[in-house]
């Protein structure tokens, strides 16, 4: 990741675009982060082939897991705040 970073950074040097570097921290965790990102998917998805055993379970399963979820909870937003909420442990402290 960091080498992408540098390639990208020369390649993207203009006078007009401005430049960030590694000693940037943000920029720094970004870059790091973002392989440790990748890497997690590559186990999860390891992970469910194993589990499951059968290519399109697996890529099923991994791709609604990674796409269709987040995107209904966008959607249902307010369905899914207000259940959160009762089921949250603070709710049942207070009753």
């Amino acid at each position: 990741m960091i080498a992408t970073f540098l390639i990208g950074m020369k390649n993207l040097f203009r006078e007009w675009c401005p430049l960030d570097s590694l000693s940037n921290g943000a920029v720094l965790r970004a870059v790091l982060l973002s392989g440790v990102y990748l890497t997690l998917l590559a186990l999860f998805s390891f992970a469910l082939g194993i589990i499951l055993r059968q290519s399109i379970a697996s890529i099923s399963v991994f791709v609604s897991l990674l796409l269709i979820v987040p995107l209904l909870g966008f959607f249902f937003r307010k369905v899914g705040r207000t259940l959160f909420r009762s089921l949250s442990p603070s709710i049942w402290a207070a009753r």
